[in-house]
């Protein structure tokens, strides 16, 4: 009797496990006021990795069930999660629904690095021999810099990278994404032009850096 008990015990904690896991669905998922693209990325990483990234920015650990919503585009247009870019066309996918789930206890993440504050006053650029510098809600030309470098081409490092070779670090160590600005209120690091779509994702920072 003790040993069918021992043997028993894995799953009897693995069906506790299970039980307080907590899962919740999301019919038509959007991105802002759009539905939420099949592909994480234009063309690639569909299904799986799309809705897991939309589930995780919902503060789920993963999707477990999800429903393709096909050819969605003309009617009703889709976002893609990890660029911003917006996709209008006939045979754009969407989901019908995503199912989220998370543990009932989720661990707390290790502390973020710090980051460096800018110097007192703003601008003017870090003092001499400072190795990495701090740029909250960068801009270009007097208007917020974009997410990518041009219209839906280099999003995220590689405009990171651009604005920080232009003042001068090698390249950009971190950076975060801000929510969609007002139509015009971006600039394309790329070309200069201004951002004259319905979504236009800036930067809220950049940490810029120079190689060792």
């Amino acid at each position: 009797m003790k040993l069918n008990l021992f043997v028993a015990l894995p799953a009897l904690i693995l069906s506790a496990n299970l039980a307080h896991a907590v899962e919740q669905d999301f019919v038509k998922p959007k991105v802002g006021i759009f539905r939420l693209d099949w592909c994480k990325i234009w063309g690639g990483q569909c299904g799986q990795p799309a809705a897991d990234k939309y589930c995780q920015s919902k503060g789920f650990v993963h999707a477990t069930n999800f429903e393709e919503a096909v050819d969605i585009g003309a009617t009703t247009p889709t976002v893609i999660i990890d660029t911003g870019q917006q996709c209008g066309a006939p045979t754009c996918d969407g989901f019908t629904f995503i199912t989220c789930q998370k543990p009932d206890v989720i661990p707390l993440p290790p502390p973020p690095m710090p980051i460096p504050l800018p110097p007192p006053g703003g601008g003017g650029g870090p003092p001499p021999g400072d190795d990495t510098h701090f740029y909250k809600k960068p801009k270009v030309g007097g208007a917020r810099l974009n997410y990518c470098e041009t219209k839906g081409q280099g999003c995220g490092q590689d405009a990171a990278d651009a604005y920080c070779d232009a003042k001068g670090y090698d390249d950009a160590a971190d950076f975060t994404q801000s929510p969609p600005a007002p139509p015009g209120a971006t600039r394309y690091i790329g070309n200069g032009k201004l951002c004259k779509g319905p979504i236009c994702y800036a930067f809220t920072s950049i940490l810029c850096e120079n190689q060792p």
